[in-house]
């Protein structure tokens, strides 16, 4: 926009400029377009204030949003960690039952065997004569005490975690 003409009133009529004392004027035209002027640069700042409130409302639920996405991500490691932590524990209680698991067969395998010898010894002596039967009663009698004996080491194996 042009600069606004200012005129001064003398008894002559208007003169171009301003005069101290006197009554200044402005032509209409230029009036009006001072005010469109003016209603133009006011629109102008309303709508970048629209626009700069919209980029700050929009940074605004950024940083929201992003804080409320660290708080999830936090408490997904939080919960990562306390199942990490829950799965090794749980690996030790595994691997202690496989433990006390292989002992326990352990011992059951001494005792069949131990078992299977006792009533083979019984059957000989069911099977055998008279004077036989106290031969092999004495040799289950043997195996008994020293199946008592090889089994009470045995059994303390797996007790004693």
């Amino acid at each position: 926009m042009t600069e606004v003409k200012r005129y001064h009133v003398t008894e002559a009529g208007l003169v171009e400029g301003s005069a101290l004392g006197r009554l200044n004027v402005v032509l209409a035209s230029d009036y009006d377009a001072a005010v469109t002027h003016i209603r133009e640069l006011k629109l102008l700042a309303g709508q970048e204030m629209k626009s700069t409130e919209l980029a700050t409302n929009a940074g605004l639920r950024a940083c929201l949003e992003r804080d409320a996405l660290q708080a999830l991500l936090t408490a997904a490691d939080e919960r990562a960690d306390v199942l990490e932590t829950e799965v090794a524990r749980l690996n030790r209680v595994k691997l202690s039952l496989k433990e006390l698991a292989d002992s326990r067969a352990d011992n059951c395998s001494v005792y069949r065997q131990h078992l299977t010898v006792a009533l083979a010894l019984a059957e000989k002596v069911r099977d055998a004569s008279l004077g036989m039967q106290r031969k092999f009663m004495a040799d289950l009698i043997d195996h008994l005490h020293q199946s008592d004996a090889a089994l009470k080491p045995a059994e303390g194996r797996g007790d004693e975690e």
